[in-house]
């Protein structure tokens, strides 16, 4: 099968994704030394192979590849701005070679393509240096008005997607034409950003908000000595202050992930061995990109139980769909998994002989 298939026969819970954020490619290093990167500090690293992609790119890959490259009742827009350069042709080439409609990319003279230096310790944890003078920093309140105005009005079977690595107030206008629109608003934010985004009340802009364990704990103002589940517990009821509503993924690494929905904390484990792992690189991307697609399949976001390991109960909702997405990709050098398709997470299934929901195989093509 080439595609995910929708779980209702009306079809695809949601017919669009419009997003904003970075778009734009790298390099990775794969530093020498395990201790942690010091302020004055010049470290030796070997200079990979790999591609590197930015988030809004990485995101909108997978649901778009996986629900049928745009074919099948399903479009991606990304809105967002490449230089007039080699890498930003090449990256709008990409996007358009599996599916995404690029008429929100606009190429601006003068200032270079996105890019950025990721680093990997001999754990596979690691980081990323990001330009701060390139075309995407003109992405601009006045693009997203421009882009939404030729949508159709109601955005009721629609998902806005707001990620970082262009300014912050285009990414918060696209939200608020989400809610204009009535549209189902994911966003993510970075730590620093994360205190003056929840002070000012913006949460209310936001449905699903997805998150790594840094950034739970810069909203909550700290988490010294807290676990992980604690952690993600505080941030949620904070945030349900402002957003009753609010649905929260919080990701930690290969510990898993914590999603908060209906009142309720779930966990998630991961499952991919340490000995598989070749890069961590774009994961939490990669699992928000699954998430989002098993959303748009009609999956639940969460199941109603927590697995102390990956699939103890049949596989039910979108956080596991962003699971398998997520722990496939870290055997992947590249932050974009090229490789990945429909076929090769059913396969991952029956490789480990993962027990299905009735959504689950319905959206693999069994029923």
């Amino acid at each position: 099968m080439n595609y995910l298939l929708p779980i209702e026969e009306k079809g695809y819970k949601y017919q669009r994704l419009i997003g904003t954020g970075g778009i734009g490619s790298g390099i990775l290093f794969n530093l020498d030394g395990d201790h942690t990167m010091g302020r004055n500090e010049s470290r030796s690293g070997e200079l990979t192979p790999f591609r590197d992609y930015c988030k809004l790119h990485i995101i909108s890959h997978y649901p778009t590849v996986l629900l049928g490259q745009g074919k099948k009742g399903f479009q991606t827009y990304p809105i967002g701005h490449v230089g007039d350069d080699d890498a930003g042709a090449v990256l709008v080439q990409e996007m358009k070679a599996v599916g995404i409609d690029t008429s929100g990319v606009s190429v601006i003279q003068g200032k270079p393509t996105l890019f950025s230096v990721c680093f990997q310790y001999p754990d596979k944890s690691g980081g990323n240096i990001t330009t701060s003078n390139s075309a995407a920093e003109l992405v601009s309140e006045e693009d997203i008005d421009a882009f939404c105005a030729g949508m159709p009005v109601n955005g009721a079977n629609e998902m806005i997607l707001s990620v970082p690595e262009v300014p912050l107030a285009p990414r918060i206008r696209i939200l608020e034409q989400g809610r204009k629109r009535g549209s189902f608003n994911i966003a993510s934010f970075l730590s620093g950003e994360a205190a003056g985004f929840v002070a000012e009340g913006r949460i209310k802009l936001v449905d699903l908000l997805a998150i790594n364990i840094d950034e739970a704990a810069a909203i909550t103002g700290g988490a010294k000595g807290l676990a992980s589940a604690e952690i993600a517990l505080r941030c949620a009821r904070q945030l349900m202050e402002d957003n009753p509503k609010i649905m929260l993924i919080v990701t930690c690494g290969a510990e898993g992930s914590y999603t908060w929905h209906q009142g309720r904390l779930e966990y998630s484990p991961t499952f991919a061995k340490p000995e598989d792992v070749v890069s961590t690189a774009g994961a939490g991307d990669a699992f928000l990109g699954g998430v989002i697609a098993g959303l748009l399949c009609g999956l639940p976001l969460t199941k109603g139980i927590s697995d102390d390991t990956f699939g103890k109960t049949p596989l039910g909702s979108a956080v596991e769909l962003g699971t398998l997405v997520s722990n496939l990709k870290v055997t992947s050098p590249d932050t974009i998994y090229h490789e990945l398709d429909a076929n090769m997470l059913i396969e991952a299934c029956h490789i480990m002989d993962m027990k299905l929901s009735d959504a689950f195989e319905t959206m693999f093509g069994y029923k």
